[in-house]
C-alpha cells in the first residue's frame, strides 16, 4: 500500500469560517486530497477544487471571503501525475462530501466510480439556507444543476458513475473487505459527510477526517467550526476521533495549516 498526501493549493479565507467566533482575521488553509494505491487499484479521497474555481466557476457559488488559489501543477488530475498516475488510471474517487473544495474535480476522472453518501447527494438539491453557498451557483435554486447529472459548462457530470452509501443505516463501508480502506459515516459538517480510515503496512493507521474536523483548535477544544449542518453529530465525531487517537490512529484534520506541515507530501508517501 502507498498513501500520498496532496494539496490543491490553498483557500484564502478567514478564521471565523473554521473556528466559531474566530473573527475575520486572515486564515489561509490547505485543500488536501489523497491518493491510495492498494491491491493494484488507485483510489482518491477527495479531489480539491475545479480548475476554473479561481475564475468564479463552481458547481457551487464561492462562499463570501473564500478564494481558492492553486497552480496547474497542484490541480488534482495534474498533481497525481508526479507519482506516475494519470486521471484515467483512477479506479475509485471517495468523496467526503460535495462542497466545492472536496468534490470540484470529480468529473476529471472518467473511469472512476465515485463513492458518496446518498444523504449528501440528495441534500445538495435542497440544502438548508445556511449551506446554499457551499453547493450552489448564483442561479440556484431555480436552475440548480450541480450533481444532478446535468453538468455545467466547465464540469460535465453526465457520465459520472455514482455509488451511493446509506450511512444512516450502516455507518461503515470496507472498500476491499480487508479492513485496510474503510469509509465511516461522519455527518456533522454536512448532512452526508464521510471520513476514511487507511491502515498502512508499516506506517500505522490514518484517519482522513476531511471536514469532520477542520482544524486542531476545534479538535482540542471540542468546539464547533464556523460552518456546520448538524451540531450534535459534529461534536460526537470529535469524541470518537479522540478515542481512535488513543489506540494509535493518526488524526489528519481537514484544513489545519500547521498540522498539514507535519506530514509527508507527495511524491513521498506512507506505506
Amino acid at each position: 500500500m502507498k498513501l500520498y498526501f496532496f494539496s490543491s493549493g490553498i483557500l484564502e479565507s478567514y478564521k471565523g469560517l473554521f473556528v466559531q467566533n474566530g473573527g475575520d482575521s486572515e486564515f489561509n488553509v490547505p485543500v488536501p486530497f489523497f491518493l491510495i494505491q492498494h491491491k493494484g487499484k488507485n483510489i482518491l479521497f477527495d479531489t480539491g477544487n475545479h480548475k476554473d474555481d479561481q475564475n468564479g466557476h463552481l458547481l457551487t457559488r464561492l462562499l463570501n471571503g473564500v478564494k481558492p488559489v492553486f497552480t496547474d501543477d497542484e490541480y488534482a488530475p495534474n498533481a497525481i501525475q508526479k507519482v506516475g498516475v494519470k486521471p484515467e488510471d483512477i479506479d475509485f474517487v471517495i468523496v467526503s462530501h460535495l462542497h466545492h473544495d472536496h468534490a470540484g474535480a470529480i468529473s476529471e476522472f472518467k473511469n472512476a466510480t465515485v463513492i458518496v453518501q446518498k444523504a449528501e447527494f440528495d441534500y445538495v438539491r435542497r440544502p438548508d439556507y445556511f449551506m446554499t453557498q457551499a453547493y450552489y451557483n448564483d442561479e440556484a435554486p431555480a436552475k440548480v444543476t450541480n450533481f444532478d447529472m446535468k453538468g455545467t459548462d466547465a464540469n460535465d457530470l453526465d457520465n459520472v458513475d455514482w455509488y451511493f452509501l446509506d450511512g444512516w443505516n450502516d455507518n461503515k463501508f470496507d472498500l476491499f473487505g480487508d479492513g485496510r480502506i474503510v469509509i465511516y459515516f461522519t455527518p456533522g459538517h454536512s448532512v452526508g459527510h464521510q471520513s476514511l480510515l487507511v491502515r498502512t503496512d508499516e506506517d500505522g493507521d490514518f484517519l482522513l477526517c476531511a471536514d469532520a474536523c477542520y482544524v486542531k483548535e476545534t479538535y482540542n477544544q471540542g468546539a464547533l467550526p464556523g460552518l456546520v449542518a448538524l451540531c450534535p453529530e459534529y461534536l460526537q465525531n470529535i469524541k470518537t476521533f479522540k478515542l481512535l487517537e488513543k489506540t494509535g490512529v493518526t488524526i489528519v484534520t481537514g484544513h489545519d495549516p500547521d498540522d498539514w506541515k507535519t506530514f509527508k507530501h507527495a511524491p513521498e508517501y506512507y506505506k
